[in-house]
C-alpha cells in the first residue's frame, strides 16, 4: 500500500534558501511541497488546506519559526492546526531552545545543513505521524471563499457589490 501524499510548507530566511529546500523536498514523490515568504501567505493556505509539516526558520524576518508556529496553532479560525514543525537556526542558544519548547516545535536543525539531511528529517518526522489520520479538508462554498479572499486582500471595490449596481436594460 502506498503512503499518502503529505503536504509540507517551507518558509525560510530568504527566497533562495526556500527554493533550494523546497526543490530537494519535492524530489520525494510522497511530498507535496508548498513554498511561502510570509506568515499571511501560510495562514491563507492553511485556511484552504491541511498541512502535515512546516519547515520554518528562526532567522526569517517575516515570520520567525516560533512566532509563526504560535500564530498558526493559536488561530481558532484554522481547522488544521495539527502539524509538525521543523525549525532551522544558525545557532541554538538557550533562548532558542526555550522558544522552540514554548511553541511546540518538534525539532531544530542548525544551519548550514545539507538539504538532503533536511529531507531525511522531514521523512522521519512524517513517518512517526503515519498513524495520525488527518481530517478531510472541508470544501469552501463560493460565498465562504469570497469572504476569505475579501478578508485577506488589499483590493477596494470601486463600484460596490454587484447586487448594489443598477441593472441596465
Amino acid at each position: 500500500m502506498r503512503e499518502p501524499v503529505r503536504t509540507v510548507v517551507v518558509i525560510a530566511a530568504n527566497p533562495a534558501l526556500s527554493s533550494i529546500l523546497a526543490a530537494m523536498l519535492a524530489t520525494d514523490p510522497a511530498l507535496r511541497v508548498r513554498q511561502f515568504e510570509t506568515l499571511d501567505a501560510v495562514r491563507t493556505y492553511l485556511y484552504l488546506a491541511a498541512v502535515d509539516l512546516i519547515v520554518a526558520d528562526f532567522d526569517c524576518e517575516e515570520a520567525p519559526a516560533a512566532e509563526l508556529t504560535l500564530a498558526l496553532r493559536g488561530n481558532p479560525q484554522l481547522d488544521h492546526r495539527q502539524f509538525e514543525v521543523i525549525a532551522l537556526a544558525h545557532a541554538i542558544k538557550p533562548a532558542t531552545k526555550l522558544e522552540a519548547l514554548r511553541a511546540g516545535i518538534a525539532e531544530v536543525i542548525v544551519k548550514p545543513m545539507s538539504p538532503r539531511y533536511l529531507r531525511e528529517r522531514v521523512q522521519a518526522r512524517l513517518r512517526t505521524r503515519s498513524n495520525y489520520q488527518r481530517p478531510p479538508t472541508p470544501r469552501l462554498g463560493n460565498e465562504a471563499l469570497q469572504a476569505l479572499i475579501r478578508g485577506s486582500d488589499n483590493v477596494i471595490p470601486l463600484f460596490g457589490r454587484a447586487s448594489d449596481r443598477p441593472r441596465h436594460a
